[in-house]
């Protein structure tokens, strides 16, 4: 290397200059070296633009339990190779309809641009069916936001808005912050300028307030953020904030509608799929043909079934090809693709057996005590009053302590300060349907109806 100053070797008397413009943003890289009698540039600087901010993640961590509701998907995937899926091992961003609302005009953006596009936006609604992955889009932007940009953003579920606006909603904005960056972050995020703050609020058709209420809650929020994300499942709770309010404060820059996948963003979650937990070498051209196969598996059955192609479909169908399981049953619908995902769960053991049955008998009395209590979570001493139930009525023993532990492992429960759950939402709803329909066929069907 250069060094600055040899009487010995001129030719080798060198040095480097970086000259940082913080006013604009800008950099440029010299190298000098001694030529004659002074130090010439060899290499002559271009500027190049440069970002100095620091990222919001330097100053701002979510909480663990935040932290892992941003990470983990609804539906408890499993990979045979990796075990169980994270939402960013399968999650691309889908291509998104954009309308103006002033002009009426649609535009398409591919999911690569999905992200800087909403980056630039101000207040935006986005809509989509059930399960086209309005909250995984959510999720993934929040955590893209914290890694690449110095903008914070917060999460706020739908049902969470309860008052209009004022001094309610800034304790609900407080109380948010305190959930998801902890205690001593919300004074740091009172003290953030307006361009640094970013809220999403998911569900947004979840909170029972008036239309107009609702409108009220958006120029607010519009006063102290700049950038508002709304999610919903249908565009027609829009029709509730009002065309008069709407108009005059022109509340939403752009109503989006979250597209189904196309081939090439089914490709891209195929690809992510067979390269998790790849430590075996497997080939290019291996991948490559194992990749088409499953894209053409794919696009044959939502081309005969007329099935929607949204990501639960796609990852869940591979789940189950992965698998090696075969079922004559429309492996497209999706009760039987949750059911699948649910066995596959069941299926995960420490022992001998998986004794799937007897999880299965437990966790229906577990959840429908839950959902009787109208409890989201219960003690250890509740479950092995499930378990107690099971055997009573099965008459046989059971080693709960063993089913227990192998529930945790495959993330169907989880364990939180001794508060037990269900890890993602679906299993629960999936339990207690499979005890009220047992109900409904058992000895008193009347009084089942009743309480469905």
């Amino acid at each position: 290397a250069d060094a600055l100053q040899d009487i010995h070797y001129p030719k080798t008397c060198g040095f480097n200059c970086l000259v940082i413009d913080f006013v604009d943003s800008t950099q440029a890289y010299y190298h000098f070296r001694w030529k004659g009698s002074m130090y010439q540039p060899i290499v002559d600087g271009k500027i190049h633009p440069a970002a100095f901010e620091e990222k919001s993640s330097h100053r701002f961590d979510n909480t663990a339990k935040f932290a892992d509701f941003l990470t983990e998907d609804d539906f408890g995937f499993h990979h045979p190779r990796k075990g169980p899926l994270k939402l960013a091992d399968f999650f691309t961003y889908p291509p998104l309809n954009v309308s103006d609302p002033q002009s009426r005009s649609i535009t398409v953006i591919p999911g690569p641009a999905v992200a800087k596009f909403l980056y630039g936006e101000s207040c935006v609604h986005i809509y989509g069916q059930e399960r086209a992955g309005k909250t995984a889009l959510l999720k993934t932007l929040y955590a893209d936001f914290l890694k690449t940009t110095a903008r914070v953003p917060i999460y706020i579920h739908g049902s969470d808005l309860t008052s209009g606006p004022g001094n309610p909603l800034f304790k609900l904005i407080d109380s948010t912050v305190r959930a998801q960056y902890g205690d001593a972050s919300v004074q740091p995020y009172r003290q953030l300028s307006l361009d640094k703050r970013v809220v999403m609020i998911d569900d947004f058709h979840e909170s029972q307030l008036k239309g107009s209420v609702k409108a009220q809650i958006i120029v607010e929020l519009k006063q102290h953020f700049s950038l508002v994300l709304l999610a919903s499942r249908e565009l027609l709770e829009v029709a509730g904030y009002g065309a008069e309010v709407t108009n005059s404060y022109s509340l939403v820059s752009h109503f989006i509608s979250i597209k189904e996948l196309p081939p090439s963003c089914r490709a891209d979650i195929v690809g992510k799929w067979l390269q998790l937990g790849n430590q075996q070498g497997i080939s290019d051209k291996s991948l490559a043909r194992e990749s088409q196969r499953e894209q053409t598996f794919l696009s044959d059955i939502i081309r005969r079934r007329a099935l929607p192609s949204l990501p639960y479909l796609v990852v869940g169908v591979l789940q189950i090809r992965q698998n090696k399981q075969s079922d004559p049953v429309d492996p497209g619908s999706f009760g039987f693709l949750f059911q699948r995902l649910v066995i596959d769960a069941l299926s995960m053991t420490q022992s001998t057996k998986p004794h799937i049955d007897r999880k299965d008998g437990i966790l229906r009395r577990f959840a429908y005590s839950l959902f009787e209590n109208r409890n989201e979570g219960a003690s250890k001493a509740d479950f092995d009053k499930a378990v107690a139930s099971y055997a009573r009525d099965i008459k046989i023993r059971v080693e709960g302590d063993a089913i227990y532990a192998d529930l945790l492992a495959a993330n169907v429960l989880k364990d939180v300060d001794g508060i037990i759950t269900f890890r993602h939402p679906y299993f629960y709803y999936y339990f207690v349907a499979r005890q009220l329909l047992d109900a409904v066929d058992g000895e008193d069907p009347a009084e089942a109806r009743k309480i469905l």
